[in-house]
């Protein structure tokens, strides 16, 4: 899939950086020594946190008082009601998993909370640090299903969302699904074949609470969804090696420039 990308390890979040503003790629990624940063923190970052970690760690049985107690750490008294907000939604998704893998017969050891993932350009998982990796992601939950009848093994990821709910998130959400898929299929190419999902979390009805992305068997994943995936990173990769100074790297005005911690310093802000 062409030469040495020379900014891997990539990730889902900094080739959208590359994609969204040069400017900003470019003194997160480039700048040496790299440009100082301005905290910049969101309540909604805060709030999404929090019921990631929550669901995280009850997801796999441990003391929800305790939990939330540590998921809340530092949150205002606001955020803290925003937190609970999500309670009822937390605990439909979690008494509807439980009966899911049990139905399926699915052991502990095949759920994955908070699954890191790295592989190399040639399709080998390494170590999440290791710096041979090509890209790297943590995904909010991975299972293994294995078929009663055939032994098939198949995975399916579930993502947590905390934001609105809106077709074109869900779009760019299922596209940042797909580099989990493969890193998937590279953990086991045994498996049939992967089944994404988003869960929003906030959503009130049982049945809006998830989007299904499409199943992908694995001669799609090899044959398509593989191939799609490094050359789109390519693409990136060959726009982003232009990005060497302030002057090669034009700003670029786009819906996180509320959030970015280099806007002190760019031209469109000043």
């Amino acid at each position: 899939y062409g030469a040495l990308m020379s900014h891997q390890p990539w990730s889902h979040s900094k080739k959208s950086v590359a994609d969204q503003c040069p400017r900003r790629f470019y003194h997160k990624y480039v700048a040496r020594p790299r440009t100082h940063k301005e905290y910049v923190s969101s309540s909604a970052g805060r709030i999404g946190n929090a019921v990631h970690i929550l669901l995280e760690n009850l997801v796999q049985g441990r003391n929800s008082k305790s939990t939330f107690i540590r998921a809340v750490s530092g949150l205002t008294s606001e955020e803290i009601f925003e937190v609970k907000a999500y309670r009822d939604g937390i605990f439909r998704f979690l008494e509807r998993f439980d009966a899911w893998c049990k139905k399926r017969n699915v052991a502990p050891c095949d759920v994955y909370p908070e699954m890191g993932v790295a592989f190399t350009e040639d399709g080998e998982i390494v170590d999440y640090w290791d710096k041979r990796a090509f890209w790297r992601g943590k995904l909010d939950l991975g299972v293994k299903v294995r078929d009663a009848k055939t032994g098939d093994v198949s995975m399916v990821i579930i993502d947590h969302k905390t934001g609105t709910r809106k077709p074109d998130k869900e779009a760019a959400y299922h596209e940042q699904l797909n580099a989990y898929v493969i890193g998937a299929f590279y953990m086991d190419p045994s498996i049939v074949g992967v089944q994404t999902l988003l869960h929003w979390v906030g959503e009130d009805l049982r049945e809006d609470m998830y989007a299904f992305g499409p199943y992908r068997d694995r001669a799609d994943i090899e044959l398509n969804l593989i191939p799609k995936f490094f050359d789109a990173y390519n693409a990136t990769e060959q726009a982003a090696t232009t990005y060497v100074d302030e002057d090669t790297s034009p700003p670029q005005e786009d819906y996180y420039c509320s959030w970015c911690e280099y806007a002190y310093c760019c031209p469109l802000k000043a």
